[in-house]
């Protein structure tokens, strides 16, 4: 139960769960059970932002699993995750290798499911580095394996490919893989999934002139990120990036507004340096304006 609560975005439910099976686990001694409750509880906590507390969440889950039969599975959902904190933190090497001890086993354990969403963290790892050719052939490969599979995190892939088309400057393709995936997560009703989908939207709204579409999409993400407390580098850095984007079109109001959605991320991120290149380009828009 605690697994649907948590895709569904009821982490408090969730949360609930995980905390009475844990409760369980160690009064009659599974440690198998105890294992998973530490890596399920690490995913609630890597939704609600608190990356923290989930790496520690998913380290002790490693360590109680590590050597318990027919645990592989977990163990390396426990790197997974360990993979995605890193990767927030822009601690890129130690997320790589998170992520290269997830795939020896899911390749072991023969799961081509798992082992596509794994390249396709590994192709965030190649993304957030710069080497873009890299990052598209991982996540077109996963992308590949989950669709053969029918696989219902596709979109979640696809979000990251349009991630390297907007870097590219390829904005009309990267709003078809969006507004697809917008489909997707508004009829599965993951409301926070929906406010980051919008967030990406924005730089293509902003690169193809479509300042409608951009209010839309900051009225739709706004609160939804800020009932989620989610926070994301895939959300902070098209935001920033469309903010750039409405300064240079003497879009000021509207830079404004963006930066400061990306501005929350970055700071709820603990990204300093991030932090301080956003809050600069307010304090310039701001200086401009009353110039």
């Amino acid at each position: 139960r605690e697994n649907v609560a948590r895709y569904r975005g009821q982490h408090a439910r969730a949360w609930r769960r995980v905390r009475e099976a844990e409760r369980i686990a160690r009064a009659i001694g599974d440690d198998r059970l105890s294992g998973q409750c530490h890596k399920f509880a690490g995913w609630i906590l890597v939704n609600r932002g608190r990356l923290a507390e989930a790496a520690r969440s998913f380290q002790r889950g490693v360590e109680i699993l590590d050597g318990v039969a027919g645990s592989d599975a977990h163990v390396a959902s426990c790197q997974n995750g360990l993979a995605v904190v890193a990767i927030q933190a822009a601690r890129l090497d130690e997320a790589r290798g998170h992520l290269e001890s997830a795939l020896a086993i899911h390749r072991r354990l023969g799961s081509r499911t798992h082992t596509a969403l794994t390249l396709s963290s590994l192709g965030d790892v190649e993304r957030m580095g710069g080497n873009l050719d890299d990052a598209e052939q991982h996540y077109r490969t996963a992308l590949e394996s989950l669709r053969a599979a029918g696989h219902g995190q596709i979109c979640y892939c696809e979000m990251n490919l349009g991630l390297v088309l907007v870097a590219r400057n390829r904005y009309a393709p990267a709003r078809e893989l969006y507004a697809r995936a917008l489909l997707a997560l508004t009829a599965q009703g993951v409301e926070a999934a929906v406010g980051a989908v919008h967030a990406m939207l924005l730089p293509c709204a902003a690169g193809m002139g479509d300042w409608p579409a951009f209010d839309e999409h900051l009225d739709e993400a706004e609160p939804r990120l800020a009932a989620s407390h989610m926070s994301d580098v895939d959300v902070a850095w098209p935001a920033q990036c469309a903010g750039d984007l409405a300064r240079a079109a003497g879009q000021a109001e509207r830079a404004a507004r963006s930066y400061r959605l990306s501005l929350a991320q970055w700071e709820l991120l603990g990204r300093h340096a991030e932090v301080q290149t956003v809050r600069q380009h307010l304090a310039e828009l701001s200086g401009s304006s009353k110039s």
